[in-house]
């Protein structure tokens, strides 16, 4: 009994010894932080750590967060090697970096020789942090745009403006920064986002995030000076602008009145115009008046003193669809630059030593109407600052002048009631906001103008959140958010968009002798103007001063470009020029070219 009993417990003993212990942990955990802050886990198979590197499981921890369908701001973010997408692609784009640990014994593991090591070798174990830290640069199209973002804080994305038509503001790097100091790593809805997904982290969000979010909104602040100091106009051709605009009643219509007995009704028509203006860029004293200060030694310290001024000396007007109450038609503007109209211009302009200087349009909607507030007297509204932006944006964008120069670029508003004329320039936030689409085109040509009521029912409008960017008048509702005295906005008063600019009267250089103009709408000579210039080639005199007074007129020398070959008009070019600059002497035009240009004139 006893020995049963003792063979049952010996058996018992045995039995309870030989019990299986609990198993090992069938994988190794790693914890990955994605570069939108939200967190993945991969398994590695336990025996396999020596095999798996550090890329496999990163591309595993790409693949698991692309299959939840987000791009970056939501749970995960994808790796791509086509260069597409914000995660870790190996092709087409820059390569995050890795950090291996928390505090202060945190490692960078970034280069290729640690990304292709075992995770045994790194010493990754059981539950080890990989943090994913966004690149400081991002890649399109084969060009790495720097930025500024910083780890693990806010995107990189930019919004720009894309393509001739530019109505829509879209995510690239590939936009075009006026003024580079002044532009914004990324869109502040962006920035906001990027922000909201990091408080929805284990994380939570920081102060310090907080407030570096408003490093994504644009300061608007009136700017004192321009880039040039005073702008001096051409009263010839302002003259002929301001004609220009004004349609006068034909011999058949007032045939008609006569004939009903209706003359005092009829009325001049205004048609709104615009027009590029062609000039030089110089020096001059800042002070006029002021005698030159000199030393004891009579040497001139007045450079101390000098300033750049613009001179107009031509305006050119592309062909256009005037409109009467509302605005004129810009949809050349938008092409700045890239229209073949407008480049063979500006190769003639070069020829003749002059280049874009700024723009001249015309307003007919009583702006400066008694009985409106002084706030609200101003000849410029948000639809010219877009445009002006626009053609200010494409001049910088030469290359032979580059920004510095470009931006040396003046907006002349012209009363066509009136006659009166008045210069600004932008500012240079004003212009990097266009660029950046903040502040969009105007809906309709050449803006709305709205009146006092509907502006009020407008701004109340206007605090609804919508969504929708709206102009009206002077006021613009931009597509992102600014700072106007460290207030968040997205309502712009054009006015802190100018910079005013001194305007000065002379008579410009290549803006002809005659009063009217030599061109008609379509930009081809006058009958009249081709009488003139073949009486001017048919006298054989010692010189041929007439002739070049007919020929020293910029808009006459656009419309022969057509007519004649561009040998020729090179060599007509260079004889204008010459004249113009007080070289008369040798200054005669050879046979040649007076046989070419009659031929051109007589067909």
């Amino acid at each position: 009994m006893s020995s049963s009993c003792s063979s049952s417990s010996s058996s018992s003993s045995s039995s309870s010894s030989s019990s299986p212990t609990p198993p090992a942990a069938a994988a190794t955990i790693l914890r990955i932080r994605l570069l939108d802050g939200s967190m993945t886990r991969i398994a590695v198979p336990r025996g396999s750590e020596d095999e798996t590197t550090l890329s496999d499981v990163l591309s595993r921890a790409a693949s698991s967060s692309a299959t939840t369908g987000t791009t970056g701001t939501g749970t995960g973010t994808r790796t791509s090697t086509s260069g597409n997408d914000d995660g870790d692609g190996e092709r087409g784009m820059l390569m995050p970096k890795i950090k291996i640990g928390q505090g202060p014994s945190q490692k960078d593991v970034s280069d290729d020789e640690s990304r292709s090591k075992s995770i045994s070798e790194l010493g990754l174990k059981h539950g080890t942090l990989v943090t994913l830290v966004p690149p400081t640069g991002s890649r399109s199209g084969g060009m790495i745009k720097k930025t500024t973002t910083k780890p693990n804080k806010l995107p990189s994305a930019t919004t720009t403006i894309t393509g001739n038509d530019a109505s829509s503001s879209v995510m690239s790097s590939d936009r075009f920064d006026p003024f580079p100091a002044l532009a914004k790593p990324a869109a502040h809805s962006a920035a906001a986002r990027r922000l909201r997904a990091l408080s929805r982290s284990s994380r939570g969000t920081s102060y310090d995030q907080i407030s570096k979010l408003r490093e994504y909104m644009h300061n608007v602040e009136p700017q004192s000076e321009g880039s040039v100091k005073r702008a001096y106009m051409c009263t010839v051709s302002a003259d002929r602008f301001k004609d220009g605009c004004t349609i006068k009643p034909t011999k058949k219509q007032i045939i008609a009145a006569k004939r009903a007995g209706t003359v005092d009704k009829l009325t001049n028509r205004i048609v709104n115009r615009w027009g590029l203006c062609l000039g030089t860029i110089g020096t001059e004293r800042v002070d006029q008046k002021k005698d030159r200060v000199r030393t004891s030694l009579s040497t001139p310290l007045y450079e101390r003193e000098m300033c750049e001024v613009a001179k107009v000396h031509a305006i050119w007007e592309p062909r256009q669809q005037g409109s009467g109450e509302g605005g004129y038609d810009a949809s050349m503007a938008t092409r700045f630059g890239t229209d073949a109209e407008y480049k063979r211009v500006v190769r003639i302009a070069n020829a003749l030593g002059l280049r874009p200087v700024g723009w001249i349009y015309s307003y007919s909607d009583n702006r400066h109407e008694e009985g409106e507030e002084d706030e609200d007297s101003l000849p410029v509204y948000s639809s010219d600052i877009y445009h002006g932006a626009v053609l200010q944006i494409g001049n910088m964008q030469n290359k032979e002048r580059g920004r510095d120069e470009g931006k040396k670029f003046v907006t002349l508003a012209l009363d066509a009631n009136s006659g009166a004329t008045e210069a600004f320039q932008l500012s240079d936030v004003s212009v990097q906001m266009v660029a950046e689409g903040l502040i969009p085109p105007p809906s309709a040509v050449g803006g709305s103008v709205v009146g006092e009521k509907q502006k009020k029912k407008k701004k109340k409008a206007s605090k609804k959140d919508t969504g929708a960017a709206t102009s009206s008048g002077r006021y613009v509702t931009t597509t992102e958010k600014f700072l106007i005295d460290s207030e968040e906005t997205t309502e712009l008063d054009s006015v802190l968009c100018l910079v005013n600019t001194a305007l000065l009267g002379h008579t410009g250089t290549f803006c002809g002798k005659q009063a009217e103009s030599s061109v008609n709408k379509k930009g081809l000579l006058t009958a009249k103007a081709k009488k003139n210039i073949l009486a001017a080639l048919e006298k054989n005199g010692s010189d041929d001063i007439e002739l070049f007074e007919k020929l020293s007129d910029f808009n006459v020398l656009v419309a022969l470009d057509g007519m004649i070959k561009k040998r020729d008009m090179d060599e007509l070019c260079r004889l204008v020029r010459k004249w113009a600059r007080g070289q008369r002497r040798g200054s005669e035009m050879g046979k040649e070219l007076r046989l070419a240009l009659k031929l051109a004139l007589e067909m």
